[in-house]
């Protein structure tokens, strides 16, 4: 147990992020941080019984560019990555936990061209490399998301056709060690996409547009070898939305859009219904903000072709003496998956012939700003699932169900300090 609290308190000590900014007298703006944060995890793997509880310690450097001047041409990009280190607080779980040590990369590039024309070209690409946990070893999932195209202003500011196309890449990556299972969970989700995108903007008031989109979009699944028990589908999703967005009152702004989808499936069930977003923004003052909203859609799973969500969401953001701030967010999403499918495999796996589940999430936060030169925070995170979703096997001591309830409380804890 002493080793432990050695630990805690020199996480805690180390909850420390250094941002240094440097700027030369070139046409370029360089900034390059270095941040430290830690955290509790009362539920490390989301289980439904026999929870682990972890602390962490996230190193993360970055470096960030951009053009000073940017009148015609714009470029932005920026590289983080992060190393985490996890500890158990039960010394039996300690190698299990300590496998998902893992090193991310993030990295953003963007550019525009002719800022100042009626014709602006863009081209932006967005690197993640993320890991999550897993009990052999963790699970890494790269996505690469590469997008070009136009916009035009023909008619002043009134008018706006943009153009828009976008490549992505979903690839995982895991060790030996993992369960063949695992393993084709994983490898399933692989998958490359081409998506061709319109839009229409009409601002009918300085601050307020009406909008027309339309998306056309083509994703092929790159590992099929497991289809017969994940969904490797090839899909073709065709969406259409208008609405409204923009300023309403100096204090509501709003977004509204209505629309629809459908997506055809090589197999399965395809999706075919609305989707729809309805969000208000109020300003009680300059440091007084609530945001709350709702959203519809669907989303690629590898248990079925697809779920369509609901979420409710709302956050709250206040500030107080100049240095003090605080708030909120609460989040509630329904999750309706379209069909279940789980491979047999030598245990006989079966499952639950539906599956829907609710996520609820609640996270409060206080900071300290002192003059943007020392910054604290410290957050509290609780996340719920609940579903009767139920899957049942075949092991060495019999017949097995297991469920997918849980319950999840992070503690997270960070102190900044710039230059």
């Amino acid at each position: 147990m002493t080793r432990y609290i050695y630990i805690i308190l020199l996480s805690t000590l180390l909850s420390i992020s250094i941002q240094a900014q440097e700027e030369s007298d070139s046409s370029f703006k360089f900034t390059s941080f270095v941040s430290l944060q830690t955290d509790y995890n009362s539920n490390f793997f989301r289980a439904t019984e026999g929870e682990i509880s972890t602390i962490s310690l996230m190193v993360l450097p970055g470096l960030k560019l951009s053009n000073k001047n940017q009148s015609s041409n714009e470029i932005k990009f920026d590289i983080s990555g992060n190393y985490t280190y996890f500890a158990s607080l039960t010394d039996s779980t300690s190698d299990v936990v300590s496998n998902n040590n893992d090193f991310n990369l993030t990295s953003n590039l963007a550019l525009a061209f002719f800022k100042q024309g009626n014709f602006q070209i863009f081209i932006d690409d967005s690197f993640n490399k993320t890991s999550y946990a897993g009990y052999q070893d963790s699970i890494n999932k790269i996505q690469n998301r590469l997008s070009a195209g136009f916009f035009t202003t023909p008619f002043g500011k009134t008018l706006k056709f943009s153009l828009k196309y976008m490549f992505s890449i979903n690839k995982t990556v895991f060790s030996d060690s993992l369960e063949d299972q695992t393993k084709a969970a994983t490898e399933a989700q692989d998958n490359m996409g081409h998506d061709f995108s319109l839009g229409i903007e009409w601002r009918f008031l300085p601050k307020t547009s009406f909008i027309l989109e339309g998306l056309v979009g083509f994703v092929t699944h790159t590992n099929t070898e497991y289809s017969e028990f994940f969904s490797t589908s090839d899909s073709m999703p065709i969406i259409g939305r208008t609405g409204l967005l923009g300023v309403i009152t100096p204090k509501l702004a709003v977004k509204l859009t209505l629309g629809w989808a459908y997506t055809d499936y090589t197999t399965g069930a395809d999706f075919n219904s609305y989707v729809a977003t309805i969000e208000g923004t109020y300003a009680f003052s300059k440091r007084d903000k609530i945001v709350a909203g709702y959203d519809r859609g669907f989303t690629d799973i590898v248990f079925s072709n697809y779920l369509e969500y609901h979420e409710l969401y709302f956050n709250y953001k206040s500030s107080f003496m100049n240095y003090f701030e605080f708030g909120a967010s609460v989040n509630f999403t329904l999750n309706i998956f379209s069909n279940v499918s789980m491979p047999a495999g030598s245990n006989n796996v079966t499952a639950s012939s539906s599956r829907s589940e609710i996520l609820a999430k609640f996270s409060p936060f206080f900071g300290y700003n002192y003059k943007n030169q020392y910054k604290a925070e410290l957050r509290y995170t609780l996340n719920k699932n609940i579903t009767d979703f139920t899957t049942s096997y075949t092991s060495e001591t019999g017949p097995t169900t297991v469920n997918y309830d849980y319950l999840q409380h992070v503690v997270t804890l960070n102190f900044s300090i710039f230059f």
